[in-house]
């Protein structure tokens, strides 16, 4: 695991961490944290720990996208799969290219799947073609206009930015006077009113 080179009574969440060691440069995350090292660094770290969550756990929903529609018979090449194993259906040609089918790689590179296909390429992709236009009118005489994730994710940024900042004045007011309790308690209903809206 990591070994972690200060008492856990450190990691307090205001001082910036610094972490290094051997790792495979061929993937693309840590994968194993194996032979890691963990330390408290001296100074306060740079973004504040619930806004760094907040991005990590943002960051953590991407996925790599694939190379699929990029295919030299079909824009359909690696979006069709075979109902039986899963697997992509590629696109066969027949009659010297006068005919395109698909073909399960399943079945045929693999031998995994026992179900023959025969659906010409060119009448899948009519009834995609149809399929895909009924979905656009359907959503196009939609009512509700539709929002759009960026700014859910960023009210939720803001929102934990929100938070931190009233942890903050929390803090504050134990070491608060009269006069400084009062203008942290305006902050403080500054902030909430914010955070309802």
């Amino acid at each position: 695991g990591i070994y972690l080179l200060n008492g856990i009574e450190d990691y307090i969440g205001e001082k910036g961490l610094v972490w290094w060691g051997k790792r495979d440069h061929n993937a693309n995350k840590y994968t194993t944290f194996a032979n890691q090292f963990l330390a408290v660094s001296a100074h306060k770290g740079v973004i504040d720990s619930s806004t760094f969550l907040a991005c990590q756990h943002r960051l953590d929903e991407n996925r790599q996208l694939k190379n699929t529609g990029s295919g030299k018979y079909t824009w359909l090449s690696g979006l069709v799969k075979c109902g039986n194993c899963g697997y992509s259906l590629r696109v066969v040609s027949s009659g010297g290219g006068r005919y395109l089918y698909f073909s399960c790689s399943g079945k045929s590179n693999l031998h995994l799947c026992n179900v023959a296909h025969h659906e010409r390429v060119h009448e899948v992709e009519e009834e995609a073609a149809r399929q895909i236009q009924r979905e656009i009118d359907r959503l196009s005489s939609s009512p509700e206009p539709l929002v759009p994730q960026e700014n859910h994710n960023a009210e939720k940024i803001e929102l934990a930015h929100i938070d931190s900042q009233i942890e903050n004045l929390m803090e504050k007011l134990e070491q608060a006077n009269d006069v400084t309790m009062r203008y942290i308690n305006e902050r403080m209903v500054k902030l909430d009113s914010q955070k309802s809206e």
